[in-house]
């Protein structure tokens, strides 16, 4: 039902968000239904079909969107990638009914604002020079103002927070538009530090011939490198990478042009390193040249640890601490998947118990050391002689099993008889 109600819904309003998307190329816009809970629609169709009917995280911001019934704006990684997301509550009666949301990728935006850049740097240039055609037709008396606009605009090339000298008349207008164009690029450019530097994900980007241009605050937190070591230096060399068979995804992104995602792999970092989840692209300017390369990553190095830490719980917890083998809680549940597959007639396997009868004798003749010694042996001919496939248990003292899948009946009993004749000349 839930799914008739989803293809529903979403022949009624695809039609909508693809006609929003198509008018503004490289915008994602949707629905979400909280009754339902599921995407609705997320335009482009031929891009994000495949996310309609799927649920969000329970940690996604939609859901708080919902829950607050307020507007809200995330960059970060979400259901495209990383992006700058604006999301919008849709009431009825006063109840939430779900959320839309228009998103934009936030390498999109920086091409944007790259564009701005350079159309507030032409509009610049144009004042400037229209500034300069009406200088040449004043008198003599705005000959100081036309100074003080050429000096402080030399100014402005090193220090954009600089302003040029109140003026009056059509000089001081000309001179309050440039201080106004000077204010835009400058307010561009901070909101563009503080998107990159308010991103929890590290990005460092290199220019056509490696060097590092950028490196945002995360960055330099997780690597332990500052800016002011590594901006302007060969990626290689600002990393300190001396492996030369080191991959890295930015340098074969930058020569290849080939982009990753979500590669994991070990970064370099100034103690260590860092085993992260990485992403590489091309840089290109607004008219689609190539400038360089940005790698996103996220450090996964604690992730990494707890993981290691319950495999390594997980076997300690399966395994025989005196022989290595399976101990009897682990064989069981083995023994149990393989008669599943009986009962399914996709398997026949073949069962071996094993008692070890000259085990007390060893133990009250030797001593126990010696005991545990030969149950040891016998875990190492048992590993010996039966198949890769095979599975080993030991369930008690002087008790072992033997799973044989897909082992016919003769060839079992070959196995066991000169595992048999070994195990005698042992206890000899």
């Amino acid at each position: 039902k839930r799914y008739e109600q989803v293809r529903v819904l979403n022949e009624a309003l695809a039609g909508y968000t693809d006609l929003l998307a198509k008018s503004m190329p490289g915008l994602g816009v949707g629905y979400y239904n909280r009754e339902l809970d599921a995407i609705i629609t997320y335009g482009p169709s031929g891009d994000y079909a495949d996310t309609v009917g799927h649920s969000i995280a329970p940690s996604h911001p939609g859901r708080k969107v919902m829950e607050e019934g307020r507007e809200r704006v995330e960059f970060g990684s979400l259901v495209r990638g990383n992006i700058m997301n604006t999301m919008l509550p849709i009431k009825r009666d006063g109840r939430v009914e779900g959320y839309i949301w228009a998103n934009e990728l936030t390498e999109d935006i920086h091409s944007q604002m790259a564009t701005m850049d350079r159309k507030i740097y032409f509009l610049g240039s144009v004042g400037l020079l229209v500034s300069l055609m009406l200088m040449l037709g004043l008198t003599s008396r705005f000959a100081s103002d036309v100074e003080k606009i050429k000096h402080g605009l030399d100014g402005m090339q090193f220090d954009m927070k600089r302003q040029l000298p109140a003026m009056s008349g059509e000089m001081g207008e000309i001179a309050a538009a440039i201080n106004n164009m000077s204010q835009a690029v400058l307010e561009v450019r901070l909101l563009n530090d503080d998107i990159l530097h308010s991103i929890s994900d590290g990005i460092i980007t290199v220019d056509n011939n490696a060097r590092i241009t950028m490196i945002n605050q995360a960055a330099q937190d997780m690597t332990g490198y500052i800016a002011a070591e590594v901006v302007g230096r060969f990626y290689r060399e600002g990393f300190l990478v001396n492996d030369p068979d080191f991959y890295s995804l930015l340098i074969d992104t930058l020569q290849t042009g080939t982009h990753h995602a979500g590669v994991e792999l070990d970064f370099p970092a100034k103690k260590g390193s860092l085993h992260v989840s990485a992403s590489s692209s091309r840089l290109k300017d607004g008219h689609g040249n190539d400038i360089g390369a940005v790698l996103v990553f996220r450090d996964l190095t604690e992730q990494q640890r707890l993981r290691q830490q319950v495999l390594q719980v997980d076997i300690l917890a399966s395994t025989d601490s005196m022989t290595g083998l399976k101990n009897r809680r682990a064989f069981l549940e083995n023994l149990e998947f393989f008669l599943l597959k009986v009962q399914k007639s996709e398997m026949e396997f073949s069962l071996a118990f094993l008692d070890l009868d000259s085990l007390k004798g060893i133990n009250d003749t030797y001593g126990h050391r010696e005991g545990d010694w030969y149950i040891r042996s016998v875990a190492s001919f048992l590993r010996q002689y039966v198949r890769d496939g095979d599975i080993i248990g030991r369930l008690g003292g002087d008790e072992f099993a033997v799973i044989f899948p897909r082992c016919p009946q003769n060839a079992e009993e070959n196995i066991l008889r000169c595992i048999g004749g070994k195990l005698a000349d042992l206890a000899l």
